[in-house]
């Protein structure tokens, strides 16, 4: 799941229009000396909307030291990265955002990505009011 969770991140902080709905599981924050942070960044100093419906879930037994035997290709997988980019998307109150996440007890890297999908993919497509 980490390659793509990477794309989808990259897609919603430099072309959102792309998609309208998101489903981002166990998001790898940490790739690249934290490059979605930097890339969100510059996002929201030229944008005020962000037009996309995202849930993004991850297991709470994600929180990885660097480069543990249970990192992926040596990418950080974190649970505290993952409040982190939460806590910049809700603050930045992006227009056009409808935004949710969740952290799945007793789950790891390995067996989250169903419930995360399930999850996800009952808000994305969950009506919404007029």
């Amino acid at each position: 799941m980490t390659q793509p969770v990477a794309i989808s991140r990259f897609i919603l902080c430099s072309e959102p229009r792309s998609f309208h709905r998101y489903v981002v599981g166990s998001p790898t924050l940490g790739y690249g000396e934290k490059a979605l942070f930097k890339l969100e960044s510059a996002y929201a100093e030229a944008h005020e909307e962000l037009p996309a419906r995202l849930f993004s879930g991850i297991g709470d037994q994600e929180e990885q030291a660097p480069f543990s035997a249970l990192g992926h290709r040596g990418v950080i997988v974190t649970v505290s990265d993952f409040y982190r980019f939460a806590a910049i998307l809700q603050e930045r109150g992006y227009d056009g955002l409808q935004f949710t996440k969740r952290v799945f007890e007793g789950f790891d890297h390995t067996d989250v990505p169903g419930v995360v999908f399930a999850a996800g993919l009952r808000y994305v497509f969950q009506e919404t009011p007029a």
